[in-house]
């Protein structure tokens, strides 16, 4: 609507508020009435707060209203949950059960469910105990009977084949030196040994020894100078070689007997040992 002409050299109001025109720049554009003006983009969002709330250092943290809300949702789910803080090196053990107890360890020892295969009863119970005073869970304590079981199982292994490995290289060693009279000369050194070695001599031998060429030799002269005749009258290795196969047959189905060989905290695990080297070098050889 046109401005009425005044005649006095001017226009006439209409009621309508006039506004600058904008500048070749670009002038803002007008404010209008009863809307705020947005702060600058450096001016930080929690300063629209009243004071009590934006000088809280908890609505400081947050860099933006998006993570403001998506900290007060992750609250909210944590509303209702058991919540136990983590006691300082020099809190009381009062506090320090409570911070066990929440992270699943049991309330006693006995709340353990650990199998240990061959491990003496006494001995697990020490175990128990131990891991209950050191605030391990359950889990942990399984994991770690678990873990036992299996490397008992693996020593077994390593033993029977390092046995098997010092039989294979004496062997091979002797058979270059002896040839075709092999069998006849290990014979000697075997019935050597049966008539001079004691219980302890036999532990050593058990241990190793057995298997080392320079012992097999030894034992092959002192059979060869105690004479055939001597050697003659004793029983032949070859007899007990049977009664130790099946011997060691028998003990496989023992499950106390390889529950001791396996576990070394079982009481009986040394006694276990040396019978399954000395009954191993009568059913195979030194």
């Amino acid at each position: 609507m046109a401005n009425d002409f005044d005649p006095q050299g001017g226009t006439l109001e209409t009621g309508v508020e006039q506004q600058p025109e904008a500048t070749l720049l670009g002038g803002a554009e007008p404010a209008q009435a009863g809307v705020a003006q947005s702060p600058s983009s450096n001016t930080p969002w929690w300063e629209s707060l009243p004071d009590e709330l934006k000088n809280e250092p908890t609505v400081r943290k947050y860099t933006s209203v998006e993570e403001a809300i998506k900290g007060l949702v992750n609250a909210s789910k944590l509303i209702g949950k058991e919540k136990v803080p983590i006691p300082k090196p020099d809190s009381p053990q009062e506090e320090w059960d409570l911070f066990y107890r929440a992270i699943g360890r049991p309330d006693t020892p006995d709340g353990y469910d650990v199998k240990i295969e061959g491990a003496d009863e006494e001995i697990l119970n020490e175990f128990k105990q131990f891991a209950h005073q050191k605030g391990l869970t359950k889990q942990q304590v399984e994991a770690l009977g678990e873990f036992w079981n299996n490397l008992q199982q693996k020593s077994t292994e390593m033993l029977e084949q390092q046995i098997e490995q010092l039989r294979e290289t004496a062997l091979t060693e002797l058979q270059k030196e002896w040839g075709k009279d092999f069998d006849k000369e290990l014979e000697v050194a075997r019935r050597a040994v049966q008539a001079l070695a004691d219980e302890e001599t036999m532990e050593l031998l058990n241990a190793g020894l057995g298997n080392d060429p320079r012992v097999i030799r030894l034992f092959n002269k002192v059979g060869k100078m105690l004479g055939e005749d001597t050697l003659s009258a004793l029983p032949a290795m070859s007899g007990h070689s049977a009664d130790a196969k099946a011997e060691l047959a028998k003990l496989k189905t023992d499950p106390e007997f390889i529950q001791a060989l396996q576990d070394p905290m079982n009481p009986a695990h040394e006694e276990a040992v040396k019978k399954f080297k000395r009954l191993h070098e009568l059913a195979f050889g030194s």
